[in-house]
């Protein structure tokens, strides 16, 4: 086959993994909570499909969809949990370089290294303020956290890996960039750097529920919760495009 076709090829095949949709009239019914690996969504007008699940496991469990986009292939996170409203973060980009990150009070050309970085992160949490440079866009210190995540970013371990996050969101606060300082086997720190968008229910649509969703929902104490918080919101005008500004 000509190499000219492999793109049309690859998005074919993504196109079949895409399950039996629901009928739309079932789709207003269900909510984030309902959908696992296997399952399908809609938002700004682009498929994705759930090809994993991961957990973060703190004050509050957050789960974590591997979303892959049916027509370029590309991969994105959506991290989301339901408290008193919706939790929902629409991850464009995970591995952003910390050599693109300018941080509030460093001088310019001063090396920028991991112990620095941790340094200048625990300042913002102790001082509750700070901020960072991104692509042009200043993001305020909002908040951090710390928990376990469960899932293969060391599948190694017998235990759950420890992470400690800290947010820092624009003036509109819409946009994200976030800091994940990972403890890893070696004793030593990963810090990795995760830029994205919140979302509310009505910008995401669920069009397949997936794998063992019928039995996972009678025992999910949140379905009821959820479905009624989102029944009305889902039928606001939808958001617009990946990562569009408001």
């Amino acid at each position: 086959m000509s190499e000219a076709l492999l793109p049309l090829r690859r998005r074919m095949e993504r196109q079949k993994k895409i399950p039996r949709t629901l009928p739309p009239e079932e789709r207003l019914k269900q909510t984030l909570d309902d959908v696992r690996p296997g399952g399908a969504l809609e938002y700004a007008d682009q498929i994705f499909l759930v090809t994993r699940e991961t957990q973060y496991k703190g004050l509050v469990t957050f789960r974590e969809f591997t979303l892959e986009e049916v027509e370029s292939g590309d991969f994105y996170s959506l991290e989301f949990a339901l408290l008193d409203e919706w939790d929902i973060v629409f991850w464009e980009d995970t591995d952003v370089m910390i050599s693109q990150v300018e941080f509030g009070g460093f001088a310019r050309g001063v090396a920028i290294d991991n112990t620095r970085v941790r340094s200048f992160l625990e300042d913002c949490k102790e001082r509750d303020d700070g901020f960072v440079l991104y692509d042009g866009t200043k993001y305020s210190y909002t908040q951090s956290s710390e928990g376990d995540w469960v899932g293969e970013k060391n599948p190694q371990a017998a235990k759950f890996t420890r992470y400690r996050s800290y947010t820092f969101v624009d003036e509109a606060e819409v946009f994200l960039v976030a800091f994940s300082v990972w403890e890893v086997s070696s004793g030593e720190n990963e810090i990795t750097v995760s830029y994205g968008r919140t979302l509310t229910p009505e910008n995401v649509v669920v069009l397949a529920l997936g794998e063992n969703s019928n039995d996972t929902k009678k025992s999910n104490p949140n379905t009821s919760k959820a479905s009624e918080q989102s029944k009305e919101s889902r039928k606001k005008k939808r958001g617009k495009t990946v990562g569009q500004g408001d």
